[in-house]
């Protein structure tokens, strides 16, 4: 699988499989919520990452430490001359003591080896090893303890975190099993997710008390060296010691044009989003300020084999209302390296390190400056917000189609954010953003095998059904589904505005909550699309009577989406009826009525409701006859597609609304005194949105520093620093 001679580091010749265009994979970040604490598990972890890197590992790579570690990144040179001049540490037989199969004997080793070359080389150390977390977990959602960490000299706290790890090392008297490859891609799991500045990360492994493995983790798989002697093959182990713990900070993986603060924390007005994955886009977003104006920085690993990018997405679809505007976007360029005629920086890119391999994955580190600053739609304020909110994604979603021909094929809650628009006061309004996944719908490419797009959770039945298996043409009533899917979510696991989360104890009282085993890492796309239909099937009680009580009156209205998604084909007198799940039969404005109605019946401010018990049968006989009442004046009266923008507040759509709303039920909120099982009786008062904002609350408000570059064939790196009254407290990684 290598190419023969030694490859260099600014000439990547290795070719991408042509086929994967828009890979159809399941990543942990699919099924977790970036601000998720719930713990999870080791052997639920060790299952996640089996599926997320399948077909992406390579394993002895012979060149792997010369390739990532390059003589002319160093900081000195690594030859035999100075292995000889560490006197102290390696004699004429090799490595002194070298050290048992216990930890700290192996921190001990390693540090001695560091201040030998320090001593040789006049050079300080940057990094040391540290055993003192072996013992105990450190901190976070996942209980782990690394054997060994690689931390800054700086570092004088006594128990580190995860986010000041530089690199790892596991140590075994055992062979390099199985064990030993599940922890590791564990660690770098945590790691890379704590790190958000991360643009690989680094593993060394010990075992059978002389042998050694190198692992590099980053947004395409893994790479591993084959297993060295650390007596013949010493010269390895001194230049990845030389690498770890002398030298710059984007050699141990670090992105250097991105800034930490005091604590080591990216340096920004707060983060607003981040993936939770170690294969992946691994999207990050950050809300920064420069020059007195807000803006969003998003930064990704998007895959190189995709024809369509963001930027150019963003470009075409400027005026349409609802998108985010682009200020500037860049690939971001490899640090510190030049090409052969040092002209030029070369793209950061995951191929970087698998020069002359065969692999199948490629992806690209961009960065995308964008307005207006949102915030996610699970942060809305009241129930007309909410709704609201649904009605401008709706319609965004209907003028991308008509308008522009462009499918956005991953709606999920994540794509999902609000924003404030000085000019409409009604609520905040619907932005769709992340548009990696967009596509055209005329052109042939959006066709394809196996390479199906969007978040499992959200995703279309048919899309997830025909995975792999067969060719479908993704359409916009797939993303339509999607939409519902991200209502339906929020119903049930939310218990009212401003993220406001169900607990588990809010939830332990139902046998099963359907929608959350859609958030399981599944093997098959298929699996999740029987998962799905089968508890479709049974509507009413696997999903109308879970719903958190905040949102029983919206019953109503999510029955009636319910009908236009999925039509009943056979009557059952009364019961859950026959439909077909492979072939979602909405239109965007059968969708933007319920919507409409059900926004104009909902008050401003939402009345406190009591959590008490259980829905009624007549509370749920209420409920279905209101959906049947709006479902029928939505299926009567059909608009045409060349309708008039009606959203919220427009004058055109007034009487309209009115006389539908007149002959609907005009039972409110309060009439529904139905609640979960098991929850304390208390009320839940409705939150303003300025209460739902996070934005009141007292951030520091720094300078992102963007810097674009112009008159070159691509941008400068855009990046992140710090205010210059902070400067002298935040530390920029070396």
């Amino acid at each position: 699988m290598l190419s023969q001679g030694t490859p260099t580091r600014s000439n990547p010749t290795t070719t991408i499989s042509p086929h994967l265009s828009t890979p159809m994979r399941i990543r942990s970040g699919s099924v977790r919520d970036s601000d998720a604490t719930t713990p999870i598990l080791v052997n639920d972890l060790n299952k996640i990452m089996e599926i997320e890197l399948k077909d992406s590992i390579i394993n002895n790579v012979a060149n792997l430490v010369e390739t990532v570690f390059p003589d002319k990144d160093l900081p000195f040179y690594v030859d035999r001359s100075l292995l000889k001049s560490l006197n102290n540490v390696y004699g004429r037989n090799g490595w002194i003591n070298p050290p048992n199969a216990t930890e700290l004997a192996h921190a001990e080793w390693l540090n001695c080896i560091g201040q030998a070359l320090s001593k040789v080389k006049k050079i300080p150390l940057r990094r040391t090893w540290n055993a003192s977390a072996c013992d105990n977990p450190l901190d976070g959602p996942i209980k782990r303890k690394p054997d060994l960490t690689l931390l800054d000299v700086s570092f004088k706290k006594q128990k580190p975190k995860w986010k000041n790890v530089a690199a790892l090392c596991e140590v075994t008297s055992q062979p390099y099993t199985g064990r030993m490859q599940y922890t590791i891609k564990n660690k770098a799991y945590i790691s890379m997710n704590e790190q958000h500045d991360r643009r690989y990360f680094i593993c060394l492994s010990f075992f059978n008390e002389a042998s050694l493995r190198l692992v590099l983790c980053d947004r395409a798989g893994i790479i591993t060296t084959p297993t060295y002697s650390i007596h013949t093959n010493a010269l390895q182990l001194l230049r990845i010691l030389t690498a770890l713990m002398f030298g710059d900070g984007y050699l141990v993986g670090y992105d250097p044009s991105m800034c930490r603060g005091p604590d080591d924390d990216i340096i920004s007005i707060r983060k607003l989003f981040s993936s939770s994955s170690l294969r992946g886009r691994a999207t990050r977003c950050w809300h920064v300020e420069k020059d007195g104006q807000e803006y969003v920085i998003k930064d990704s690993w998007i895959h190189e084999g995709r024809t369509s990018s963001e930027i150019d997405v963003l470009k075409y679809i400027a005026n349409i209302q609802g998108v985010p505007t682009l200020i500037a976007g860049e690939d971001v360029t490899y640090p510190g390296v030049l090409t052969d005629n040092c002209n030029s920086t070369i793209i950061d890119s995951t191929k970087l390190c698998r020069v002359g391999l065969d692999y199948e994955e490629a992806r690209l580190h961009r960065r995308i400056l964008m307005q207006p600053v949102g915030e996610s739609i699970v942060f809305f304020a009241t129930k007309k917000e909410l709704i609201g909110v649904f009605l401008d994604v709706v319609q965004t979603h209907k003028d991308l189609c008509e308008k522009k021909r462009i499918l956005h094929r991953d709606i999920s809650k994540n794509n999902i954010f609000m924003w404030r628009d000085p000019g409409f006061q009604l609520h905040r309004r619907g932005l769709v953003i992340d548009y990696d996944y967009a596509e055209r719908l005329d052109e042939k490419k959006n066709i394809s095998i196996g390479s199906r797009t969007g978040t499992g959770p959200f995703m279309a039945i048919e899309v997830l059904d025909t995975a792999g298996i067969e060719q479908i043409v993704q359409k916009p009533v797939h993303d339509i589904e999607s939409i519902f899917y991200v209502l339906l979510h929020i119903c049930i696991l939310f218990n009212g505005p401003g993220n406001m989360k169900r607990t588990n104890g809010d939830l332990e009282q139902y046998s099963s909550v359907a929608i959350s085993s859609w958030f399981q890492m599944y093997a098959r796309f298929r699996e999740l699309a029987d998962r799905k239909r089968g508890q479709l099937a049974n509507f009413e009680k696997r999903f109308l009577t879970r719903f958190s009580p905040y949102f029983h009156d919206l019953r109503p209205c999510v029955t009636s989406l319910w009908n236009i998604l999925f039509p009943p084909i056979v009557s059952t007198n009364g019961k859950d009826a026959l439909r077909d799940f492979t072939s979602c039969a909405a239109t965007h404005n059968e969708v933007l009525e319920v919507l409409r109605l059900t926004y104009e019946k909902l008050p401003l401010q939402d009345a406190p409701i009591e959590l008490a018990s259980a829905p009624s049968k007549k509370a749920t006989k209420r409920n279905a006859d209101d959906s049947d009442r709006l479902t029928t004046r939505v299926t009567k009266k059909r608009t045409t597609d060349g309708e008039a923008d009606r959203r919220p507040g427009s004058s055109g759509a007034r009487k309209e609304i009115r006389r539908s709303v007149s002959a609907m039920d005009t039972r409110g909120a309060g009439a529904h005194r139905s609640d979960a099982p098991g929850m304390s009786r208390r009320s839940v008062s409705a939150m303003t949105a300025a209460q739902a904002d996070p934005r009141n609350n007292s951030s520091q408000i720094v300078d992102s520093g963007i810097h674009l570059g112009t008159g070159s064939s691509h941008a400068h790196v855009m990046t992140l620093r710090s205010d210059t009254k902070a400067a002298n407290t935040s530390g920029k990684r070396k």
